[in-house]
């Protein structure tokens, strides 16, 4: 089939757009120009106050997600936010003190639907009613806790909690003490009862927003999932002689990026060298500098201090550095140093570091290398599970794209 005049033209400039877009919010940008997070209660009578400001839930993030759950299970509803840019996860804990009485109820089905959707319940008490039906979805890319959640104002107890199943039975339970979690299961005698769980101490504050910058004693680290390959460097020695990363295959090998005028850099690379020699350690560095700074007696002073190979790599070279860590573990706004590379013994990048590294951990990570897919799948995931496949593998074209762009 034939493509019609001009429509690769408005291809090309239809997915640069949305390069474009993908590029700004890597860098940590905005789809909605940082336009706060809204809050509002309700106030008993058909109407809403904005609490926004007061909540501390005014983020500025990108909200995308919203599901409501009791996270510490004290019977007041917690919140989850999904945010299309960083922090990507946020668990809003309700530490609000209690104003009056509560329940909250979970159901079970047996001829309906094991988590009862599609079920009505109704609670009474002093003389007034609420209804509630659990459902399936519950906003954009959200699902609720299979919970209802119930307030009860000043009484002590609910005089008819009756459930409507899918299935078409009718169960009512009376006389059911407040403060409780009440499991209903589907066509028992008597409801489940269980009490809140009594927080020992306020949990963490809910206003104030998160920093990004690594601490120097836990640096950002990932294991990645595919290694991959680094781009091409034109490395050249103190003397200007090219050196070739080739010559270190065959054993782990681990490339430090740095600078002189990074202090946290400088203070990584004394501590290695002390560690290494008291533990008798043959796991190779190499320092990579910027070719800006070869010249720098400042810089030729701190590598015959720390007495790792050295090596320059041309600006372009470091840009390239910068695009393979952004678009392979997705960490914005640039290459930050001191910046750690462990290479596998095929020459592949295996695992990245942010931030002041020890060299134990190092060592470690270095001597277990992980050599086939399931393996790379435990050390890179944050917790274990069964996987239904371990082949997994990176988008090289992508990649490219991204190295073209940059230049």
């Amino acid at each position: 089939m034939s493509r019609a005049t001009g429509v690769k033209s408005r291809l090309s400039r239809y997915e640069g757009a949305w390069e474009a877009i993908n590029r700004l919010i890597r860098s940590g940008g905005s789809w909605s120009g940082f336009e706060r997070n809204c809050f509002f209660s309700g106030t008993g009578q058909a109407g809403f106050i904005n609490q926004s400001a007061v909540s501390g839930l005014d983020y500025q993030e990108d909200g995308r997600g919203l599901a409501v759950w009791d996270y510490d299970r004290d019977g007041d509803p917690d919140l989850l936010v999904k945010n299309r840019n960083a922090p990507q996860v946020r668990i809003l804990r309700n530490d609000s003190p209690p104003v009056s009485h509560r329940l909250k109820v979970r159901l079970e089905g047996v001829r309906s639907n094991r988590q009862g959707i599609g079920a009505r319940v109704t609670v009474r008490h002093g003389g007034k009613s609420r209804v509630k039906e659990l459902r399936a979805g519950s906003g954009f890319l959200s699902q609720n806790s299979q919970e209802l959640f119930f307030g009860l104002g000043g009484s002590l107890k609910v005089d008819s909690l009756e459930v409507y199943w899918p299935s078409g039975l009718r169960q009512t339970f009376r006389d059911v003490p407040a403060d409780r979690e009440v499991l209903l299961r589907e066509g028992a005698k008597e409801p489940g009862l269980q009490p809140f769980k009594k927080l020992s101490k306020p949990g963490p504050a809910v206003a104030g927003r998160p920093t990004f910058s690594p601490s120097p004693d836990e640096p950002r680290k990932v294991w990645l999932l595919d290694p991959v390959t680094l781009p091409g460097m034109n490395l050249r020695d103190l003397s200007g002689r090219a050196l070739s990363l080739a010559k270190f295959r065959g054993a782990p090998l681990v490339l430090n990026l740095w600078t002189a005028e990074c202090s946290s850099c400088v203070l990584e690379l004394s501590e290695w060298k002390k560690q290494r020699a008291a533990t008798g350690s043959e796991l190779a560095v190499v320092m990579v500098a910027s070719a800006a700074d070869r010249e720098s007696d400042k810089t030729a002073e701190i590598i015959r201090r720390a007495g790792f190979p050295a090596v320059f790599a041309e600006p372009e070279d470091l840009l390239a550095i910068s695009v393979l860590v952004e678009e392979v573990v997705r960490w914005p706004r640039g290459l930050r140093l001191p910046c750690t590379l462990l290479l596998n013994s095929a020459g592949l990048l295996a695992r990245i570091y942010e931030g002041r590294t020890g060299w134990a951990g190092l060592s470690a990570d270095a001597a277990g290398i992980p050599g086939d897919p399931r393996g790379r799948l435990d050390k890179g995931l944050p917790f274990p599970g069964g996987y239904y496949s371990s082949d997994w593998f990176r988008n090289e074209f992508q990649l490219g794209v991204s190295y073209l762009e940059a230049g």
